[in-house]
């Protein structure tokens, strides 16, 4: 018994030293509230790469297409889209469904005013610290307002 404690004991610290220095790797691309949003590293549906326009609010959302309260967000995220077309972009991020899914996703809920995108590397659901779906993120000017 004793030896498992001491398994256990040096197993939890290993963790915390392990989440220590990851998280240390990983804090310089922060997407707190306040900073400077970070770059976008994903494909629109025609392969291009997805940029912010620096011109309009942007509406950054990640998704994908098992996440039941991300399909009720997408489609009045599109509306709102429609509605601000001169004042607001919006991207819906994905990078768990492949290509064929969100071209079908487009099409069932007409999702034609915001640029959909795949993340095939999660790099952005990386830079952006994505835990939970959806994700919505605010950025005005460059920077992270709302999230």
């Amino acid at each position: 018994m004793l030896n498992k404690f001491k398994f256990l004991a040096r197993f939890g610290a290993f963790l915390v030293l392990t989440s220590l220095v990851l998280g240390g790797c990983f804090s310089t691309n922060s997407a707190e509230v306040g900073k400077k949003a970070p770059q976008l590293s994903a494909k629109n549906l025609a392969g291009e790469a997805v940029n912010f326009d620096e011109n309009k609010v942007v509406v950054l959302v990640f998704f994908e297409k098992g996440c039941a309260a991300c399909i009720q967000e997408l489609p009045l995220l599109d509306e709102f889209a429609f509605e601000q077309k001169d004042k607001l972009q919006a991207i819906a991020i994905n990078s768990v469904d492949e290509m064929p899914s969100i071209l079908v996703l487009r099409e069932q809920y007409a999702l034609y005013n915001i640029i959909l995108a795949k993340d095939d590397l999660d790099i952005s659901w990386q830079r952006y610290e994505i835990f939970a779906l959806p994700t919505t993120i605010i950025i005005k000017n460059g920077v992270i307002v709302e999230r």
